[in-house]
């Protein structure tokens, strides 16, 4: 038992100084974004291709635990199969700040194990909506609003806030004493509705009782990223 103890002390110690100073670190990489649907109709969205880059800051809050937030540029988006050659394809882009709680174990004394989850928000910067039909495409910018705006109905629009859960695993390596590079793959599931669509086929303008029954739509999106983090504070 006291041998026991001694190697766990030793263990949290070990723990304790790798994750004691705060760090400073840039990432980047691939986001593979859809959308889930709440319709009458069976919508199912395949994904898109975008990217996220941004900068995180981590400090400890106990031994292997730590805080991280983070501020990025994160695209998102999905496309629909609308049948009859006709596609539908949205991007939009926001600023998101994610909050993750961090757990990291040591596998080495180089490789370093984590596991983080956390609440993300985010501001839609604008986007870009298209439309093909049998290979002709029309392409519109989105129009960013708080809530739905009837008055402009015949445009694509999302909301300005979008929200939800983002979780994840990664895998870090010291390449020396303060420096490390990172890979990490996360799942972001957005809370938030961020476009409707009015069910009618009558005027541009739908009415009151149209809106009552829209489709919604949320983000979802599978993130792989990369980057470097650095010690500060030496």
């Amino acid at each position: 038992m006291k041998k026991f103890l001694i190697i766990l002390a030793a263990f949290l110690v070990v723990g304790s100084t790798a994750y004691a100073q705060p760090r400073f670190g840039i990432r980047g990489g691939l986001s593979l974004a859809s959308s889930s649907f709440n319709s009458k109709e069976d919508l199912k969205a395949s994904s898109v291709n975008g990217f996220n880059a941004g900068i995180l800051f981590e400090t400890s809050l106990f031994p292997f635990v730590s805080l991280q937030p983070e501020v990025l540029f994160d695209q998102r988006g999905s496309k629909l199969d609308l049948g009859g050659g006709v596609e539908s394809t949205l991007r939009t882009n926001y600023a998101t700040i994610p909050l993750f709680f961090k757990v990291s174990v040591p596998i080495t004394s180089s490789f370093k194990a984590n596991l983080h989850a956390g609440p993300y928000a985010g501001i839609a910067l604008g986007g870009t909506a298209e439309v093909s039909v049998n290979g002709t495409k029309d392409s519109r910018n989105v129009l960013v609003v708080n809530s739905y705006d009837k008055e402009e109905a015949s445009k694509p629009q999302v909301s300005l806030v979008d929200y939800g859960a983002i979780a994840g695993v990664g895998l870090s390596y010291d390449v020396i004493a303060n420096l490390a590079v990172f890979l990490d793959v996360r799942y972001a599931l957005g809370f938030a509705e961020v476009q409707k669509y009015a069910e009618t086929s009558g005027p541009s303008t739908p009415s009151d009782d149209a809106l009552k029954e829209y489709q919604k739509s949320a983000n979802r999106a599978v993130q792989i990223s990369a980057g470097v983090s650095f010690k500060i504070g030496e």
